[in-house]
């Protein structure tokens, strides 16, 4: 199970800014797969562990632009179930969409964090 989030609609402003608008781009991408990643941690089910344990981030970095929050590794297919699966018990607080959720609440702010981070940058 992963989710990406990248620069998006603003890769070609990107591609003609200089550096410090660049940098700015690129700790928001990576601001928000941090947080996305950390709120997953708080919902995603919670039996032995290993799910939890298999969360990866890839960073984005100044080429790519792109951030991925995954979980599963070996066990993707688990990983899989348990997310889509709504009719699975989980224990209070953990649930299915356990990365879907966060990524779709935090994802949301992602154009607004560019845009306070260039200003800044500016």
């Amino acid at each position: 199970m992963r989710m990406t989030w990248n620069a998006g609609g603003w890769r070609r402003k990107v591609d003609l800014a200089d550096a410090a608008t660049r940098q700015a781009v690129l700790v928001a991408v990576n601001d928000i797969a941090l947080e996305v990643a950390g709120k997953a941690d708080e919902l995603v089910p919670f039996d032995t562990g290993a799910l939890s344990g298999s969360q990866r981030i890839e960073h984005a970095t100044s080429r790519t632009l792109t951030a991925t929050v995954s979980y599963g590794g070996p066990a993707a297919p688990y990983a899989l179930v348990q997310h889509e699966d709504m009719e699975y018990r989980h224990a209070p607080g953990r649930t299915a969409k356990y990365l879907e959720r966060p990524a779709r609440d935090v994802g949301r702010q992602l154009d607004d964090r560019i845009v306070d981070l260039v200003k800044r940058a500016l």
